[in-house]
């Protein structure tokens, strides 16, 4: 019983990252595939402080990773199945 209580948290707290419309349009974004912040915060016409926020929130959640390519930080989706 714990460990169906401990996978419900887990998700209720996935669905509460998702819920906030500019992640759930992040995450819709990086389903297309990996993306700068730069690229991001244009394509949602916000701030790339605020992306950046969001990513972390993101993050956090397990939903998302940062690598470094090229000199740049890309961010994308951790299971494309999202």
């Amino acid at each position: 019983m714990n460990d169906d209580r401990q996978r419900y948290a887990i998700h209720a707290a996935v669905f509460a990252a998702l819920a906030n419309p500019t992640r759930h349009e992040l995450m819709h974004h990086l389903c297309g595939g990996p993306r700068t912040p730069s690229q991001l915060a244009e394509l949602l016409a916000v701030s790339r402080p605020n992306v950046s926020q969001h990513l972390a929130v993101l993050q956090r959640e397990g939903l998302v990773k940062r690598t470094r390519r090229d000199g740049q930080v890309l961010w994308e989706v951790v299971d494309p199945r999202l």
